[in-house]
């Protein structure tokens, strides 16, 4: 009786307008009425197949086994040739082929495991192997079908539910050796549909329909984690820019089954979720900043470093938005007078450190769109354009910080998670509506709280000097501030700037450990044959023997670097020529014992007391060009290995060079090298023999021509044709009568 009752609903939904629904109540009907249509399906098939293995043996289950194989053939025949849009007879027929193939080869491994059974037969096409071809064919069917499928609900919803199951069935395979063709097209399998499927969930499907677009989405990104294609990082870095809605992340954490991705995404779902559910005002603003935080605590460490490295990330990028959510002012976000990176040097440093992970990740996801280059440039925004701006708008006119504002938003937007940009684009606006000054007076610059490095004893000492802070880091180690151990507690107390060799992984790609020490020991070797002069910082002492690491000592200078005065445009003609007069001055000293800088630019120069300029950060210093000198619009060709033949390049032609870059932005106020990427500023400075774009149209301005064949004279190709220092010297206080009296910047 409950057969009957059955049979007779069957045939009701046999009826149904929903062609997938009518397919698959013909389908139970007939199973049920044990129809000779259902005994050549390839389930009927194998399950006959099986039962033979049980009466007769191996050899013959093998044999039927094969006969399943061929009905197998003969219906992905048919899937591969049909069409996305069928009429209603034969989109049943195809349901019931799919909904058979589904069932037999991708959701079971039962024939597969058939056909192992004779060891003596050695054709591949008749084996295992034709299973996977089959089941690759109905893949792509499959990825097509949802390709070309409308985002709107579908008229045969069945059809289409029938269609992800067994997508999800084809997705959810085991990557065995990813090295080898198979593994590779499974891998490649998994991206397409990873990128088909965050598309479609993103652009929004029918509730029926959902749960089983995201549990085929899960599949593939299980499949590329578990094939070690990408990690659970990568995961959530693609999906978070890729999709909006923070239930999506809930959604897959449900469906995936790796916890160690399930929890990820559960996390970030969380964090996703406060940010949509506030305005970003106020308390509101807190709570987003609290559950970034969490977001933070919740990654573990996954063995490979990547979490830890997102976790460290997001610490240090909560930490600079909470500093600048709290900001009472413009002033107070100015980069001032101390070596200390600022909040927005502080959120810039991470946001790029984010932008370099989420651009690995979608490498490793071969995730659509253009992917920005592993670099510190992405788009049209470069890291320090952002503080540079807020610097200008503190002490200039407001709104400066504008289009800086919208070019950094624009590069985070293209690259990064959604939500996380959401939380950036809230805190930003609370900022560039802040006064230039506080009403109250402002306690100085607020900084971000660098911590210091995990080596540091608790004593914090090293030689015979207490650590007070750290600075940041130089070219090969971190810079402190310190005080000798015995005024530690003298607030008055004179302070040295120590630096520490740290060989990292960046150091690692251009020399061995003990080159790097040896290059410590060349700096401190080079440091020593210095004079005391007053543009050149004053060399203190070196320890070789101090634990846990070396240390290094050199006058403390404070003041603004070159780079913040002319962010914030405080400069004139004639202040340019003394501040460059004063950079020649220091070079001078340091080319007459043989030793060049190797990395000037104006990070590089501080105006002691605002005034002066001094010379710091000699990393790179020494009587040779070694791996790594220089930085990318200020090196020389010679420093990026293009070498004239039969010459050993000298340094102090290098820092000729560099000086005429940095000359002719001091003057003009905009770099002479300012291409996008660091690969683009590297080939323009091999493109060129001493006439780049800038300076010829420098030289075409009548009251600079002079000064342009100048720095032209230090930017020559071949090192041996250019002027040196001490002839830079001489021309620049010879000509600038000419034009110091020029308005700046130079050439308009």
């Amino acid at each position: 009786e409950p057969v009957g009752r059955a049979r007779k609903a069957l045939v009701a939904l046999q009826r149904s307008p929903d062609d997938g629904l009518a397919a698959l109540a013909a389908d139970l009907a007939a199973e049920l009425a044990d129809d000779a249509v259902e005994s050549s399906s390839v389930r009927r098939l194998l399950g006959d197949a099986l039962a033979t293995f049980a009466v007769t043996g191996a050899r013959a289950a093998h044999v039927r086994a094969l006969d399943a194989l061929e009905k197998a053939r003969e219906a992905v025949a048919e899937i591969d040739r049909a069409r996305l849009e069928l009429d209603g007879p034969a989109r049943r027929a195809l349901f019931g082929r799919l909904r058979d193939v589904d069932a037999a080869i991708l959701e079971s491994s039962l024939l597969r495991d058939l056909l192992s059974l004779d060891r003596r037969v050695t054709d591949d096409s008749r084996t295992a192997p034709a299973v996977d071809q089959l089941s690759d064919h109905v893949a792509t069917a499959l990825l097509a079908w949802e390709a070309g499928a409308s985002p709107d609900a579908p008229e045969h919803p069945t059809d289409r539910l029938r269609k992800l199951r067994a997508l999800l069935h084809a997705l959810d395979t085991e990557p065995g050796d990813t090295t080898t063709e198979r593994g590779e097209a499974l891998a490649a399998r998994w991206r397409g549909a990873t990128r088909l499927l965050l598309g479609a969930l993103d652009a929004g499907v029918p509730a029926l329909l959902e749960r089983s677009l995201g549990a085929a989405l899960a599949r593939s990104l299980d499949g590329l984690v578990r094939a070690e294609a990408c990690d659970p990082v990568d995961v959530l870095l693609v999906a978070g820019r890729r999709l909006g809605r923070p239930s999506h992340f809930a959604l897959l954490a449900e469906a995936s089954m790796r916890p160690d991705l399930s929890t990820m995404l559960a996390a970030f779902g969380r964090f996703a979720s406060a940010v949509a559910a506030s305005d970003g005002a106020g308390d509101a603003l807190t709570s987003r900043l609290a559950a970034l935080d969490e977001l933070a605590r919740t990654l573990a460490d996954d063995g490979e470093g990547r979490a830890e490295a997102l976790r460290i990330v997001l610490v240090r990028l909560h930490r600079a938005l909470v500093g600048l959510a709290e900001a009472p002012s413009l002033v107070s976000l100015a980069t001032g007078a101390s070596n200390q990176p600022s909040l927005v040097q502080a959120l810039e440093v991470a946001a790029f450190s984010l932008l370099q992970l989420s651009t690995a990740a979608r490498q490793r996801l071969a995730d659509e769109g253009d992917l920005a280059p592993r670099s510190l440039v992405v788009g049209s925004s470069r890291r320090g354009d952002l503080a540079a701006a807020f610097d200008r708008a503190a002490f200039g006119p407001v709104g400066a910080q504008g289009d800086a504002t919208t070019r950094f938003m624009t590069a985070c937007r293209a690259s990064l998670p959604r939500s996380i940009v959401d939380l950036l684009a809230a805190v930003l606006v609370r900022v560039e509506r802040l006064p230039p000054a506080s009403v109250a007076p402002d306690l100085g610059p607020r900084r971000s709280e660098v911590p210091l490095p995990a080596w540091v004893p608790a004593r914090r000492t090293l030689g015979g000097f207490s650590l007070l802070r750290p600075i940041g880091s130089g070219a090969v180690g971190s810079v402190f501030v310190a005080r000798r151990y015995e005024d530690r507690a003298d607030p008055d107390g004179e302070r040295f700037a120590l630096k520490v060799p740290e060989f990292d992984a960046a150091a690692a790609r251009h020399l061995t450990e003990a080159e790097f020490q040896q290059m410590f020991r060349d700096e401190a070797s080079a440091l020593l044959s210095l004079p005391v002069q007053p543009n050149l910082a004053r060399f203190v002492t070196f320890d070789l023997a101090a634990r846990p690491k070396p240390i290094l000592v050199m006058e403390l200078v404070e003041g603004p670097t070159l780079e913040t005065t002319l962010a914030v445009r405080k400069m004139t003609t004639d202040r340019a020529v003394h501040l460059l007069d004063g950079v020649l001055a220091g070079l001078e000293a340091m080319h007459r014992v043989g030793v060049g800088h190797l990395d000037l630019k104006p990070s590089n120069v501080i105006l002691r007391d605002g005034r002066e300029p001094v010379l710091v950060d000699f990393g790179l210093a020494g009587r040779r060009i070694r791996p790594g000198c220089g930085s990318a619009p200020y090196g020389a060709p010679e420093v990026w290995g293009v070498a004239l033949s039969g010459h050993e390049p000298s340094p102090l032609p290098a820092d000729v060079y560099s000086f005429s870059c940095l000359g002719f932005e001091l003057l003009t106020g905009r770099p002479l090298f300012d291409q996008e990427h660091e690969t683009s500023l590297i080939a323009a400075h091999v493109a060129h023999d001493g006439w780049p774009s800038p300076l010829a149209a420098l030289y075409r301005v009548p009251p600079f021509a002079r000064l342009a064949q100048l720095l032209a004279a230090g930017l020559r190709r071949d090192p041996r044709e250019r002027a040196t220092i001490a002839a830079m010297r001489s021309g620049l206080r010879t000509l600038s009568p000419e034009f110091s009296s020029e308005p700046w910047p130079l050439g308009g």
